[in-house]
């Protein structure tokens, strides 16, 4: 891009936490004609890609800075991609509220190199405010929706933060019976099956709550990797 500071290209425009193409880990290793002391990258898979080096990773540890010009560095630097998240709340809401839901959980993780990696849109949003501004697009799912027919029986199924699309349509149901556009005698039969990994993850408990006691959800059941499968009355 032109007409912006390398300060933004680095922030917005490449993702320096992608793994660099095996020909761009030739180019860093070799770069340096002072290191033949450090060992060479023999197998690309096993000391790069498994344990997701970046290429920032390489030229720091093959000391290559003062001879990787930077428009090679940016040139090999992949775009940064959009990152996609399913809405977690129903389209029926959007007017009351002025507002969308969207449900995360911040990756951070350690390298096999010792190094504190985070996710990059996780970490973005973990980091926002109130009157932060973000940019992004709604992509729709035609084929990813409650039935038309709501006498048609259905079964919902997610792990961790897949709860997203699953928790908007448990609103838009109960939003219907809320609104007394539709009773609990007009549902089918449905059930819930929600995982997470740890009893701290579950999430939407409440919500979940007010589906069954509206009659706009038959069953639930949740579990964690500490306990079996609960029922949730």
């Amino acid at each position: 891009p032109k007409g912006i500071s390398l300060h933004d290209t680095l922030s917005f425009c490449v993702d320096l936490s992608a793994v660099p193409s095996p020909q761009f880990v030739r180019q860093i290793v070799n770069s340096n004609p002072h290191n033949n002391s450090k060992a060479k990258i023999d197998d690309y898979k096993e000391q790069v890609a498994s344990c997701r080096r970046t290429a920032l990773d390489l030229v720091l540890e093959y000391e290559a800075a003062p001879y990787l010009a930077l428009e090679d560095y940016l040139y090999n630097l992949p775009p940064l991609l959009p990152r996609y998240y399913s809405i977690a709340s129903s389209p029926y809401t959007i007017e009351t509220k002025q507002s969308l839901l969207l449900t995360y959980r911040p990756v951070r993780y350690m390298t096999s190199q010792g190094h504190m990696r985070e996710g990059v849109c996780t970490s973005f949003m973990n980091h926002l405010t109130d009157g932060s501004t973000i940019v992004g697009q709604i992509r729709h799912n035609p084929g990813f929706r409650l039935p038309e027919d709501p006498q048609v029986p259905i079964a919902m199924i997610a792990g961790g933060c897949g709860v997203a699309p699953i928790r908007s349509m448990l609103e838009e149901r109960l939003v219907m019976v809320q609104r007394h556009e539709k009773t609990a005698q007009d549902y089918g039969k449905s059930i819930l099956f929600l995982g997470f990994r740890d009893p701290d993850d579950v999430a939407y408990r409440e919500l979940i709550q007010d589906c069954l006691s509206a009659g706009s959800l038959g069953e639930a059941y949740v579990s964690t990797d500490a306990s079996p499968v609960t029922a949730q009355q």
